[in-house]
């Protein structure tokens, strides 16, 4: 079943192509410290792994984009999708929960009207407000999917994905993909983007606009990348690390900036330091690499929306 939308099927299904190649252009750049870049790469989320779940985040986002009509449990069952789809067919690890769980609301809302991309995010919001507790359990179905305890241990009302029952968990408590997120954002900076109008994406998104005409990409993705890194603690290290190593990290991205890193010598050298330091302790801030895909997504959607081949 479609619905009605004011853009053409295939522009749809553009616009939703452009949102899945962020997720192959952010793994790219270099040196982004402790993610998966061009010059270092973990065993299980290699480039070609990345490469991969860009395909599949096409595939998915476009089905969502051309088909939305808001049904229930459809928002969880794609983030499920891609996350199944994507580690079958590649066969590596979890490479792409955090940017389904962010692209997929924003591919429902394309077929709404948006008149720019500075609208697509509140609209994705909007949608997910409106989700039911299927989505959740789809949700559920796509953390265990992805191998990571994502969300970690919740509270006695919100069932851990690992816990016995949760399914019925869910429906007894009427628990909404919505609120799962909502209480998930305390921590997790996904979670809270797609609850709260993607403020961060957004970010991202007018910061590249704005520097990536005028700047080699690979540099204005990673000055970027450290511009966000040191605003606030990665959720990923944090839950998985601690609080210490999540502000140690802080700070060493706001050395690297006051050094002038990615654009000095001198910046670059410790930079490169960063990077070694915190592949060897594995601290990955894979919530920061999901927001920054994210908001590379909208620029190229922005661009392709400017020659208004998209809208």
């Amino acid at each position: 079943m479609s619905c009605s939308s004011p853009y053409p099927r295939r522009r749809l299904s553009l616009a939703a192509s452009l949102l899945a190649a962020g997720a192959a252009i952010e793994p790219l750049a270099y040196p982004k410290p402790g993610n998966t870049h061009r010059f270092r790469e973990a065993p299980d989320r290699r480039l070609e792994h990345f490469a991969v779940s860009s395909i599949v985040l096409s595939h998915v986002l476009a089905s969502v984009a051309e088909e939305w009509c808001g049904g229930v449990g459809r928002l969880g069952y794609h983030i499920y999708r891609a996350v199944r789809l994507a580690r079958t067919v590649h066969g590596g690890g979890n490479t792409c929960l955090g940017t389904a769980t962010l692209l997929v609301p924003l591919a429902s809302a394309l077929h709404l009207g948006w008149g720019s991309v500075d609208e697509l995010p509140r609209l994705a919001s909007g949608i997910v407000a409106r989700s039911s507790v299927e989505d959740a359990a789809w949700f559920y179905r796509a953390l265990l999917a992805a191998g990571p305890s994502y969300l970690g241990r919740l509270d006695s009302e919100i069932p851990d994905a690992t816990a016995r029952g949760w399914e019925r968990l869910l429906a007894e408590r009427g628990i909404t993909l919505y609120s799962l997120l909502v209480k998930a954002a305390e921590w997790d900076p996904v979670s809270r983007e797609v609850v709260s109008g993607y403020p961060e994406t957004v970010w991202v998104y007018r910061r590249l606009r704005d520097v990536w005409g005028e700047a080699w990409w690979n540099n204005a993705v990673v000055e970027v990348f450290l511009d966000l890194l040191s605003a606030r603690p990665d959720g990923l290290i944090y839950r998985k690390w601690g609080g210490r190593a999540a502000r140690r990290v802080v700070e060493m991205a706001r050395t690297a900036r006051r050094l002038g890193a990615p654009w000095t010598e001198r910046g670059m050298a410790f930079l490169e330091e960063m990077d070694r330091a915190m592949w060897s302790r594995g601290w990955n801030p894979g919530s920061t690499a999901d927001i920054l895909a994210a908001g590379i997504s909208l620029v190229l959607l922005d661009r392709c929306a400017a020659e208004g081949m998209c809208r």
